[in-house]
């Protein structure tokens, strides 16, 4: 609902307990907190902020297992809020997250938001997770490399969102390109790095209706 202050996405099916939840949002206030059904603590990876955009990654190590509601609540009760969130399995249970940079755009308007570059991964194989929030306009993602949501949210704010996995070592942004230049843009990147052999395994993404969010994601956003 438009002016809600918290909004909340379902699992498409129970998580795998073990995995890795994230998930990306864009506000125009802080988020005060993430929370789910199932008991998960959710940590903040990042934050970046530009005019009137903020946009937040944030994750669970070692979810667990079977049914879950995410609910996001920040702190300006406005209809700028939205969220996307994902199931990723084969990432380290313990001090999975590595690497972030944001970079917000307050008063240089941009058609190629970057959030700047991470130093280099602390190994090859990793996961990353970005997002650019406020752009207005659909994304055109460069880097991570695949789209997984888009979505214009209360008056032209928007939330893109793309992952990757990575297999070498370097260093990497969240970017893309859009349409037209405009300002208060911000964008971010979290890097998570994969289970160590012999138990782990490449990361990979969960599909099917296990991973949450749209086509076969589901998400939530208030508009």
């Amino acid at each position: 609902a438009v002016g809600a202050a918290s909004n909340a996405v379902a699992s498409g099916a129970d998580n795998t307990a073990g995995n890795l939840l994230g998930a990306v949002i864009p506000s125009a206030a802080d988020v005060t907190a993430v929370e789910d059904t199932a008991g998960n603590t959710w940590v903040k990876a990042i934050e970046a902020t530009g005019v009137g955009a903020e946009g937040e990654i944030w994750y669970v190590e070692d979810c667990l297992g079977g049914a879950n509601t995410v609910t996001q609540t920040n702190t300006f009760g406005s209809s700028f809020c939205n969220i996307w969130a994902a199931e990723y399995s084969g990432i380290a249970t313990a001090s999975a997250l590595d690497k972030t940079v944001e970079h917000g755009y307050e008063s240089t308007p941009t058609d190629s938001p970057d959030s700047g570059a991470t130093a280099t991964t602390a190994q090859a194989d990793e996961l990353l997770v970005g997002g650019i929030s406020n752009a207005a306009e659909d994304i055109t993602w460069s880097e991570p490399d695949t789209e997984q949501y888009e979505a214009t949210v209360g008056a032209g704010r928007s939330l893109g969102a793309a992952d990757e996995i990575v297999s070498a070592t370097g260093t990497y942004h969240a970017t893309g390109t859009k349409a037209t230049s405009t300002a208060g843009i911000a964008a971010f990147l979290a890097t998570f790095k994969a289970a160590s052999a012999p138990s782990g395994q490449p990361a990979t993404k969960r599909v099917g209706g296990v991973r949450f969010a749209a086509g076969p994601y589901r998400h939530a956003q208030n508009v």
